[in-house]
């Protein structure tokens, strides 16, 4: 029994942990007060940008938000400068500075990868308990000797994919103000 409030430990921890993750709480921002040359990501539909597109911030009138090097659709790349509607504009965001790093996803992928296995140990543990009886099985305790093994591989295999993935975390901006 001692053995499943450990595992229950591990993966409720796990869990825990990695969903309580620290956000940079930054607040709205709002169009107005953007810097020329400032990165962004705008979602305009009915301005050509239905998806997520990377842009520099150039400028912003009354009515329409002026982009430089509009990463999507193919057809707006090669303009200089792309005037964009306000009212076109579904969501406009910018990267949060100071954020997640590489390293703190690598930990929570740490995280991750021991709770799964965990898991996975603790449904073979199961199975393999009650599949075996007699004089002649050893019974659970001889299954975690290879699964201990598995501990560092599982860490590791977490830690990489955390540190691989993307870290790039935006925030959306309000678009009032002039």
């Amino acid at each position: 029994m001692t053995i499943r409030r450990y595992l229950a430990t591990i993966v409720i921890g796990a869990a825990m942990i990695s969903f309580l993750q620290r956000h940079v709480a930054l607040g709205q921002t709002r169009l107005s007060e953007l810097q020329r040359g400032a990165r962004i990501r705008v979602v305009a539909p009915a301005a050509g940008v239905p998806w997520p597109a990377r842009a520099l911030f150039d400028s912003a009138g009354t009515d329409s938000v002026y982009l430089r090097e509009l990463s999507d659709p193919p057809a707006l790349r090669a303009a200089s400068r792309v005037a964009v509607a306000r009212a076109s504009i579904r969501r406009l965001e910018v990267p949060i500075i100071g954020g997640r790093s590489r390293w703190d996803h690598a930990r929570a992928g740490t995280l991750w990868g021991l709770g799964i296995y965990a898991v996975a140990a603790a449904a073979y543990v199961v199975r393999e308990r009650s599949t075996c009886s007699g004089p002649d099985c050893f019974g659970e305790g001889f299954a975690w000797v290879g699964l201990v093994n598995g501990i560092p591989v599982a860490a590791g295999t977490g830690a990489t994919v955390g540190f691989l993935l993307p870290v790039k975390e935006w925030r959306r901006l309000s678009l009032s103000g002039p």
